[in-house]
């Protein structure tokens, strides 16, 4: 297998992987150095202390990758890649929680390292339902598995819960720390993924940003990964791990997500037939509201 089908199979399989940023406890998952807006429009604010909660809505989200994949013992073979995904969400009140549906309505991916792999507008039906609660607890996730990995989430799908925060179920002060761990499997085609992730808050200030009141969070993220192939013929499997950092703003409000920006890196090891086969990804990802 050379370096440039390794790579390939990489990019497909750990795709995924950017999945590190968020989803709350016990929900299918979720990356960054953070990078904060203009200074200019961020003014100070007088409050220090903020009660999480959320509300119903819809809105309309915009996911940008920039990953790079280096196969760690050819320093001088890389992969890059590209990715914008756009997103829909909604919460419908019930009795005491909501109803969650997002759905993934476009994909496009520009691969700088292979033209040819390149595709643009990819129209996606992708769709997940759960019960949400008032402070992004995830319970009854259901989504539509592929029909060659029927043991998780497709990947696009699971990515909207970088889109959902989780906090904690009482009023919280700047400086505020908190923690939640996330179990996770997802599809990425016949590879299953599973990952076992710790998420660490920390609630930096409470401001207005574009006229809007928000909450400014960082998280810092750390994940075991694991894979197997479903392929009979395929014997692979990969183990690795990775870390991430974000910095995201939060509207007090209504408790949506207004914009992202972090950082992650993941290093994976994929075993073959053929031998082992060390990788590391590293991933640049921005998000806004729209």
């Amino acid at each position: 297998m050379n370096n440039s089908r390794l790579s390939q199979t990489f990019l497909r399989m750990i795709g995924t992987v950017i999945v590190l940023n968020s989803c709350s406890q016990n929900q299918v998952a979720q990356t960054g150095l953070p990078t904060s807006p203009p200074q200019e429009q961020i003014k100070p604010s007088l409050q220090d202390e903020w009660m999480p909660k959320q509300v119903p809505g819809t809105r309309r989200y915009i996911i940008e990758d920039s990953s790079t994949i280096l196969l760690s013992d050819d320093s001088t073979h890389t992969s890059s890649l590209q990715t914008a995904t756009v997103y829909s969400l909604s919460l419908i009140a019930l009795a005491d929680s909501f109803l969650f549906t997002a759905k993934v309505d476009s994909m496009s991916s520009n691969s700088r390292s292979s033209p040819k792999e390149s595709e643009a507008n990819k129209a996606s039906a992708q769709t997940v339902h759960a019960t949400f609660s008032s402070t992004g607890e995830m319970s009854a996730l259901k989504g539509e598995a592929p029909s060659s990995c029927q043991r998780g989430v497709d990947a696009a799908a699971m990515r909207v819960f970088e889109l959902t925060q989780s906090y904690p179920k009482k009023r919280i002060r700047v400086g505020d720390r908190w923690t939640d761990t996330v179990s996770a499997t997802s599809c990425r085609g016949r590879t299953v993924l599973n990952q076992q992730i710790i998420r660490e808050y920390q609630l930096l200030e409470l401001t207005s940003w574009k006229d809007h009141d928000v909450a400014k969070i960082q998280q810092e993220v750390s994940a075991i990964v694991t894979a197997t192939n479903s392929e009979s013929q395929n014997n692979l499997t990969a183990t690795g791990s990775g870390t991430g950092k974000r910095i995201f703003y939060a509207d007090r409000i209504t408790g949506f997500l207004r914009e992202s920006n972090g950082r992650s890196e993941s290093r994976l090891t994929i075993n073959t037939s053929r031998g082992s086969y060390p990788f590391t990804q590293s991933i640049t990802t921005h998000i806004e509201i729209r």
